[in-house]
């Protein structure tokens, strides 16, 4: 719930310096930079999930092609009482995890290719990004 509170914040307050910065400039900034806030907020609502896959060139994977990655995902999420989420890898030489999604229906996790192996003492990254 704080999330989403801090989110609505972020969004706010960028939405007002935009509108503010608008208003400033003259009225038909005004309506420029209101119209620019809305697209802003509607693209942070929809597309923010593929727009953090995209940057990091993440690619989804299969249940063929990664069975014990699926079945844990599966696994954890029915024990978390949520949806089972995508799994996508980054392909990058970097370590990275995270969750991404607007809702548990929408949930997606991604890893880097060296975290994919289930997860067990040596490896608790992706329970964490689950729960």
């Amino acid at each position: 719930m704080a999330n989403h509170v801090k989110t609505v914040l972020l969004l706010g307050a960028l939405t007002a310096g935009l509108v503010a910065l608008g208003g400033f400039l003259g009225p038909v900034y005004l309506y420029l930079f209101t119209a620019l806030a809305l697209l802003v907020n509607l693209g942070a609502y929809f597309c923010s999930d593929r727009i953090v896959l995209a940057m990091n060139h993440a690619r989804q994977l299969g249940p063929e092609d990664a069975p014990d990655l699926h079945n844990t995902v599966a696994d954890l999420a029915a024990r978390a009482g949520l949806p089972k989420p995508r799994v996508f890898v980054i392909d990058d030489d970097h370590p990275n995890a995270f969750a991404t999604g607007r809702s548990p229906s929408r949930g997606v996790v991604a890893n880097d290719p060296y975290s994919c192996a289930p997860p067990s003492p040596r490896n608790p990254k992706l329970p964490r990004r689950i729960l």
